[in-house]
């Protein structure tokens, strides 16, 4: 399903399962050696739904980030998650030029998400 009215069209992607990630340890020069900062907000987008399923948030493989979003919604903060979408997609689609601002921005919002900011 595509979201074609917000100027873009989402197309599914596999990341990799849970179980199949490689060593958590560091890589030869950091975590994130190697990668580029597409890829890194890719990677902290997959650490969001892990951090989902860990709050039993019921994602399927068909869910769209949109879906995604709104299933999250009584979970987490609704501003957070509305960020984190936004920058995810304008990175994922190449809309934006990823900058190393932009990484650290996205690593902050999944660290309130992680430590427990709740929607009101």
């Amino acid at each position: 399903m595509g979201r074609e009215s917000e100027g873009y069209r989402e197309s599914r992607e596999s990341l990799r399962p849970l179980r199949e990630r490689t060593s958590r340890f560091p890589r030869k020069f950091g975590l994130f050696a190697g990668r580029n900062r597409a890829e890194t907000i890719r990677h902290y987008y997959e650490r969001f739904l892990s951090l989902s399923l860990k709050r039993n948030i019921s994602l399927l493989h068909s869910d769209t980030t949109s879906e995604i979003e709104k299933k999250g919604e009584e979970h987490f903060d609704k501003g957070v998650l509305k960020d984190m979408r936004a920058i995810y997609i304008r990175v994922r689609y190449g809309e934006e030029a990823c900058g190393e601002d932009r990484v650290r921005e996205f690593a902050g919002l999944l660290k309130r998400l992680a430590q427990g900011s709740r929607a009101k």
